[in-house]
């Protein structure tokens, strides 16, 4: 445990951490994006029971083609960490920023390993899946870092150009269309349900590394996959470029992102009709562009929310839904473990004849899916209750 916050986006000698009140925020610091991030895990949170009810569709995942809300969860988690991103970078690339998005890379792919660990070889399964979500997010990231590093070579500290960060973004989405029309399966696979890069997750990861949710045919965390994510944290890179060197203007910044975000979308659905259909699931260029624009859309509402509305009016310790949202984002590794080790704890212990997700299910108010949305809510509030005493003292658990 640390008292720093994980991606706070704000540079070393910018920190006065543990100076002040409780309250007190580092100089530097857009509460914003705490809040942005934890509000997306808090979505989050609702999706594990919700998410295989009929009736609570919009917090499932959609079959195939299309989108909704859980469909976006993932790549706003890509944007955010593009957003903290930039502001870590504001000064460039020092040397000491160098060794800590090092550092951060290595232990999220470390920490991904146990979040997968959990419940598979701890349990008796030997079949480790290498990767997962917070592998992705570290390829990403360290990715996104290499282009921008590269793209200020030359300049004082390595400031990043974003001309070629937006080439390198729009030429890596027209490679990932282009080579779109033809796909990789296993026999008895459905053409339609296949990526073009299934082949190369099968040449880099035996089949029992690879996704199982259906018939092999595509890997939503595979190696291309990690590829066309680090997109999303460039755009999320621009976004919070725009918002620090336009701060002192924040409504022109705000009105910025609105734009931004309602072309994008609009760019996704008209890729949508004349290229590959919206699907989260092959990370479609048409539904990268879409989830982009949704994730500035919700980003430039919390903006607007916490950081341009309430600037000379009340301080974040009078706004508890803020204060909420910040505890949820500052520790969002936390989040990310203490629901995994929930949900396996859940379904692989076993209380009387049944799992005690079931037995705690039952216990829940109501049938169908105002149970299984009492369980998420409850599910929520054990995590919430967690990281609420840690940024009530401070503590934060930072890679």
């Amino acid at each position: 445990m640390n008292t720093r916050s994980a991606d706070s986006g704000v540079a070393p000698r910018d920190r006065d951490e543990g100076q002040g009140s409780p309250s007190a925020e580092p100089r530097g610091r857009l509460e914003s994006i705490d809040a942005f991030r934890g509000l997306t895990l808090l979505v989050m949170l609702l999706t594990p029971f919700t998410g295989s009810v009929d009736s609570v569709a919009w917090l499932r995942h959609a079959e195939w083609d299309g989108v909704t809300i859980a469909d976006v969860i993932f790549p706003t988690f890509l944007v955010g960490s593009g957003i903290s991103l930039a502001l870590l970078l504001r000064d460039g690339f020092e040397r000491t920023i160098e060794v800590r998005l090092a550092r951060r890379f290595l232990l999220h792919v470390a920490a991904g390993l146990v979040y997968n660990a959990y419940g598979t070889i701890l349990f008796g399964d030997d079949a480790l899946r290498v990767t997962g979500v917070l592998q992705t997010i570290a390829v990403a990231g360290a990715l996104a870092a290499v282009v921008l590093y590269l793209s200020g070579i030359g300049r004082p500290a390595h400031q990043p150009r974003w001309p070629v960060v937006a080439a390198v973004v729009v030429v890596t989405l027209a490679i990932y269309q282009a080579l779109g029309a033809t796909r990789s399966c296993v026999a008895g696979a459905d053409p339609d349900r296949c990526s073009v890069w299934f082949g190369l997750d099968r040449a880099v990861f035996p089949d029992q590394q690879l996704y199982q949710g259906g018939v092999l045919g595509f890997d939503p965390e595979g190696v291309a996959m990690m590829l066309i994510s680090a997109t999303l944290v460039l755009t999320g890179w621009g976004v919070g470029r725009w918002v620090w060197t336009h701060r002192s203007d924040p409504l022109r910044c705000a009105g910025a992102l609105v734009v931004a975000a309602g072309v994008l979308m609009m760019a996704g659905g008209v890729l949508d009709r004349v290229a590959d259909p919206i699907n989260k699931r092959l990370f479609t260029p048409s539904f990268v562009v879409f989830a982009a624009g949704a994730a500035i859309a919700v980003f430039t509402v919390v903006y607007i929310v916490v950081d341009v509305v309430p600037r000379r009016t009340d301080p974040p310790s009078r706004r508890p839904v803020v204060w909420v949202l910040v505890a949820f984002g500052r520790n969002a590794l936390v989040v990310f473990l203490a629901e995994r080790f929930i949900l396996q704890t859940s379904v692989l212990v076993s209380i009387g004849d049944t799992t005690a997700r079931n037995r705690i299910l039952a216990a829940m108010p109501g049938d169908g899916a105002p149970a299984d949305l009492a369980l998420s809510v409850l599910l929520a509030s054990v995590v919430g209750a967690i990281v609420c005493v840690l940024h009530r003292r401070r503590l934060y658990l930072v890679l």
